[in-house]
């Protein structure tokens, strides 16, 4: 059975404390901190703060709390967003979970005082996660206080993030009329579409198309908790939002296709990997499944290489 002990914040504004000898910049110097730090706050590992900040209250220079933050981060044991200035303990919540469903009910109010950004979507999936497993009463008391909230559009993010979807549903929108307009006949106006939300196949088989790293399950989340809406307003197209999420965030932006080398027999007739004979009309080796292209004349003896884009 996991044991705990409790450490009041106030700990680090202590003159007791404070006398003491500081802690050296460190990987763990910095955990300590932000577990028990002052800018934590009541929803578990999740908080505001910036570089500059955390690192004047440690007393460390900002090069040596990036750093430290570095490793702390690499591991996967926090994650931010410096220029919301959010700080996120993923695993935090399973270790400080709410004792009752009032304690979720009070969350309503700090989130409110943090920033919209897409690290606040991944934090309040990954909570949301562990609320559901704990019985119908937190479950209710979540979907209250976070389905209440979310809606919310606050900080700088959200307005860009609305203004750059409007521009790619504006953007289809052009596309289909330029091609459905015809110059010899009078077109009906067009009606509207009546979105219809999509579901996490059909999200995660568009990303696949894209080849982009976003997450299905929690694109199809995230839209769930705000009503399918993109900022204040209703979504429109749900493929935009997709294509604005690449382009917010570098790292699910879509991928080059990989290259793949293939083998080009010309006339020989063993294997360029392996030396493993080549049977006839055979478009790989049978020994070690290289990839042989055949069609050229049969007196010439040599092998060729080269690659190609799949």
């Amino acid at each position: 059975m996991a044991r705990y002990r409790k450490i009041d914040l106030h700990i680090w504004g202590d003159e007791n404390f404070k006398a003491l000898s500081p802690i050296p910049p460190c990987g763990q110097g910095l955990w300590f901190f932000l577990l028990t730090g002052p800018f934590t706050g009541p929803i578990p590992g999740l908080f505001c703060a910036g570089r500059a900040a955390m690192a004047e209250a440690l007393g460390w220079p900002l090069k040596a709390f990036d750093k430290a933050f570095q490793e702390a981060s690499k591991k996967g044991m926090v994650k931010a967003d410096w220029e919301a200035r959010l700080v996120w303990l993923p695993n935090a919540i399973k270790y400080n979970l709410p004792e009752s469903p009032n304690v979720i009910t009070s969350w309503e109010k700090e989130l409110d005082l943090l920033p919209e950004c897409q690290l606040l979507h991944d934090a309040i999936s990954t909570i949301r996660e562990t609320i559901y497993g704990m019985g119908d009463g937190f479950i209710k008391a979540f979907d209250k206080a976070f389905g209440k909230a979310l809606p919310k559009p606050n900080g700088k993010t959200m307005p860009n993030q609305e203004q750059e979807q409007e521009q790619e549903q504006d953007k289809e929108r052009k596309k289909e009329s330029d091609a459905d307009a015809s110059p010899c006949l009078p077109q009906d106006e067009p009606k509207a579409k009546r979105f219809v939300k999509p579901r996490v196949d059909e999200v995660a088989t568009y990303c696949k198309e894209r080849r982009n790293a976003i997450d299905a399950q929690a694109f199809v989340d995230f839209y769930e908790a705000v009503g399918w809406k993109v900022g204040n307003k209703p979504m429109k197209d749900w493929r935009a939002a997709i294509r604005t999420w690449e382009h917010r965030d570098p790292a699910r932006a879509p991928q080059p296709a990989r290259k793949e080398k293939r083998y080009r027999l010309i006339g020989g007739m063993n294997c360029p990997i392996c030396g493993a004979p080549l049977i006839a009309g055979h478009t790989m080796c049978d020994k070690c499944s290289a990839r042989i292209d055949h069609g050229l004349g049969p007196t010439e003896r040599y092998y060729e290489s080269y690659e190609v884009v799949v």
